[in-house]
């Protein structure tokens, strides 16, 4: 399965990626990205991208590579291009992908203190991504990152996530403005200063991705 990660600069894509990373290497690593996709060595593929801007002179990864990426279009290891999309003139780009190449689960990565204030450019390239992978049919989830940053009761004790009435109301904020159900939304802490594995940050790590892995397998299914 493919699972391709879409936010802003900072919003935590890499960061995720290092943390699954690092529960499955056993010790906390991190890894500098470039503005390509990345593949994981494990039986699934998380795909990190350069990130989605707000601006209006769309800078940042292009929407319309985003989609391509999803369709299998465009190569491994492809450096994008802001302002020059990929087309089919391009003689990287995958005229016929396999099934393989698709994106299997879109992602879609917010930090919990941008929820109030996401940006309505940002906003609404998110909802016309949306509406494109809602056609190919393809599951979309959301990751919530650095819930500690504002959530103290949060912050103090990672087991009391599902219980916090503060992080659930922003939740549901961010369901209503991507339209999306709370259940499809997963806060979680990823890994950045810490220099061991912490169980009760690994069990929300790895909970989103069962999701994203679940979802995916559903896409197979019904390509089939």
């Amino acid at each position: 399965p493919k699972i391709l990660l879409i936010g802003q600069i900072g919003a935590g894509k890499s960061s995720f990626f290092n943390s699954v990373k690092s529960i499955f290497r056993g010790h906390v690593t991190l890894q500098l990205f470039c503005s390509h996709l990345i593949l994981s060595s494990l039986p699934f593929v998380l795909c990190d991208t350069m990130g989605l801007e707000q601006e209006k002179n769309d800078e940042g990864i292009h929407k319309d590579d985003i989609i391509s990426v999803i369709k299998g279009h465009v190569p491994d290891l492809y450096e994008f291009n802001p302002k020059a999309p990929i087309t089919r003139n391009d003689r990287r780009y995958r005229e016929d992908p396999s099934p393989a190449d698709k994106v299997h689960c879109v992602v879609y990565v917010v930090e919990a203190d941008k929820i109030t204030f996401m940006d309505q450019n940002l906003l609404k390239k998110f909802k016309t991504i949306r509406s494109e992978v809602n056609k190919m049919g393809i599951p979309q989830l959301v990751l919530v990152t650095k819930i500690d940053n504002i959530f103290q009761e949060v912050n103090e004790d990672l087991t009391k996530v599902y219980w916090s009435k503060c992080l659930h109301e922003k939740v549901s904020v961010l369901g209503d403005m991507l339209e999306v159900p709370d259940s499809d939304i997963f806060p979680v802490k990823n890994y950045s200063t810490e220099t061991e594995l912490d169980v009760n940050m690994d069990i929300l790590l790895l909970g989103a991705l069962q999701q994203m892995m679940r979802t995916a397998d559903a896409c197979f299914v019904d390509m089939s």
